[in-house]
């Protein structure tokens, strides 16, 4: 049998992602990267794949850029990244997260000890979001970290 240390899904008519995604995970389980970037995602297909994300205890890297997971994908996602110690790098810029997403992102994001490289960019995280992301990450000392803020209109 042939091991896949990484693989990426492509999201066109004639598949579903998710779908391959779920029976991939369940026969690869040693998956080291994890690419799902610009497959449409949204909240409730995030919904569907985290019980299966959860048993790859080995990823290192998970990058769902360029998706709209939005806040609700964001919430969906925390159970699945606790369970990833092993991640190393955590992708998710240009989502649709807004300061809610970024706040239920914060306590997960602080209880990955390994987390090297975490890119929220291109989201609304806002300065409530972004203040409450840097309280997780002023912990993490080895974590370069890339995100764009757009300031609320109340601060």
């Amino acid at each position: 049998s042939i091991l896949v240390n990484s693989f990426a899904l492509i999201k066109n008519a004639s598949n579903n992602p998710i779908a391959k995604f779920t029976d991939l995970v369940t026969k690869e389980k040693n998956t080291v990267k994890l690419f799902l970037n610009d497959q449409h995602i949204q909240a409730e297909d995030v919904k569907a794949f985290s019980q299966s994300m959860k048993q790859l205890k080995t990823l290192n890297i998970l990058s769902l850029s360029n998706n709209n997971i939005g806040n609700d994908g964001a919430k969906e996602l925390v159970p699945v990244i606790t369970e990833l110690k092993s991640l190393t790098e955590f992708y998710i810029c240009l989502n649709n997260i807004g300061s809610e997403g970024a706040k239920a992102l914060t306590p997960a994001i602080k209880e990955l000890k390994s987390l090297t490289s975490f890119d929220i960019s291109l989201n609304c995280i806002g300065t409530h979001g972004a203040k409450s992301l840097a309280s997780a990450i002023k912990e993490l000392k080895s974590l370069t970290v890339q995100a764009s803020i757009t300031l609320d209109a109340k601060v």
